[in-house]
């Protein structure tokens, strides 16, 4: 009985410093937005992610700590079934060639959007890397601004929790 109540204790915490760590986002609204990926997807949240959980990470080139959680995010679109999950990349200002010359290079298993300053905006990312999972009705339940060894870890336990 003590496990579930820390389990759904440490849920409640994570939903909550979603919305500690960034005010500027609402937990029980619904995002949705509109991309084009550097391979020329158009991508609607509403019509092409209807009913998916959305895993969307903010990076861009330059940042170490955003390349060093590449192979922990490639790792964790290997887990999922991408049918029930969309895994979204989106570096704000790189150009299209240098993403893809990257998305090469690295192997970058999720899909690749940029350059794309609005979506940024819209989930009021201004440092990098961001780690975002909306869920299936496609609201915030995890934010994490910045690079910590844990982030993914936490990710990961939130998409299982949410993706059955």
């Amino acid at each position: 009985m003590k496990l579930i109540y820390i389990i759904i204790l440490l849920f409640t915490i994570n939903r909550v410093s979603a919305q500690t760590l960034n005010p500027g986002l609402e937990i029980n609204k619904i995002y949705e937005f509109k991309l084009q990926t550097i391979n020329g997807i158009h991508i609607d949240s509403e019509k092409d992610l209807k009913g998916k959980i959305i895993v969307l990470n903010f990076w861009f080139i330059g940042c170490q700590p955003c390349l060093k959680e590449i192979p922990e995010l490639n790792s964790l679109t290997i887990q999922y079934d991408s049918s029930k999950i969309s895994f979204i990349a989106i570096s704000p200002t790189d150009s299209k060639e240098a993403l893809d010359y990257v998305q090469k290079r690295l192997k970058m298993k999720f899909l690749l959007v940029g350059p794309n300053p609005s979506i940024a905006k819209n989930f009021n990312v201004n440092d990098f890397p961001v780690n975002i999972i909306l869920d299936k009705e496609h609201r915030l339940v995890f934010f994490k601004r910045g690079y910590a060894e844990n982030n993914i870890t936490e990710a990961n336990a939130i998409l299982k929790e949410i993706a059955h």
